[in-house]
């Protein structure tokens, strides 16, 4: 397991350990990030977050995760294509996610305090916590979505008149990868900002890496017999060396030879 120290927690519990990425979780993945870390989480005893917890971390930890399994799995450099809002022709975009996690890590503002030891924060006489996912779901249907996760995050004190105060004390408290990026156009020079989400990045890596998945999962089932869900409970780096040792002889082809090589960590 990994022990991943988190912005704030829940409840002063502000420590996640992950398990290593199994082929389940990978297909998790593909469909709904959130259910990846869910199965990922581990049970790491008092101090940790539980794995049915997910959807009540703070999104700024539930991204701090996300990056986490996305550089465990495809390594901190990511490439991500886009079309120029201008000319039209794709392009495409390298950066480290490590350098884009350390900048958004501003220095602490002396306006805002906390965490304390239950996770919350405070701006004057305003306590609050940071956002979930849960309260975006609980929130999704209300007339006004933002206020209503506002009003779900203030848990003592007057907001009223102080509410863009607020929503920028949130931000700097938990920063979240959900971000515009920096970037030319190198056919026409112009300047734009297409937008970031590592929730997205990480889903579409995985969705562009299953070709590859299944043709792994064919190798050892041919090999060795095993089952579909037995090779699927392998983690990720025991299913990636298995297909290694098979493919071992002289001249036999392995499944990067027939899908191209690694799915490309784009977005």
């Amino acid at each position: 397991m990994k022990r991943i120290p988190l912005i704030a927690g829940i409840l002063g519990r502000r420590t996640a350990w992950l398990r290593p990425l199994t082929g389940a979780a990978e297909e998790l993945a593909c469909a709904d990030p959130l259910r990846l870390l869910q199965d990922c989480l581990e049970d790491g005893g008092p101090g940790s977050v539980q794995p049915n917890e997910a959807p009540l971390l703070p999104l700024a930890d539930r991204d701090l995760l996300l990056a986490e399994i996305q550089r465990d799995a495809f390594g901190d450099r990511c490439e991500a294509d886009a079309a120029c809002i201008a000319c039209g022709q794709p392009y495409t975009m390298a950066f480290s996610l490590g350098a884009m996690m350390a900048s958004q890590r501003d220095p602490e503002d002396s306006l805002v305090e906390g965490p304390d030891p239950e996770s919350r924060f405070r701006l004057g006489d305003v306590r609050f916590r940071l956002p979930s996912s849960r309260d975006l779901a609980d929130a999704a249907a209300a007339e006004d979505p933002a206020s209503a996760v506002l009003t779900a995050c203030i848990l003592s004190g007057d907001p009223a008149g102080r509410e863009t105060d607020i929503e920028a004390a949130m931000a700097a408290a938990g920063p979240v990868l959900d971000l515009d990026l920096d970037a030319v156009c190198p056919n026409c020079g112009t300047s734009q900002s297409p937008r970031f989400r590592i929730s997205d990045f990480l889903r579409q890596c995985f969705v562009q890496e299953r070709r590859l998945r299944q043709r792994e999962i064919h190798c050892i089932a041919t090999a060795y017999g095993w089952s579909y869900d037995s090779i699927m409970r392998l983690s990720r780096a025991d299913r990636q060396d298995f297909v290694g040792l098979i493919c071992e002889r002289p001249g036999r082809a392995t499944p990067l030879d027939a899908f191209g090589g690694r799915a490309r960590a784009t977005g």
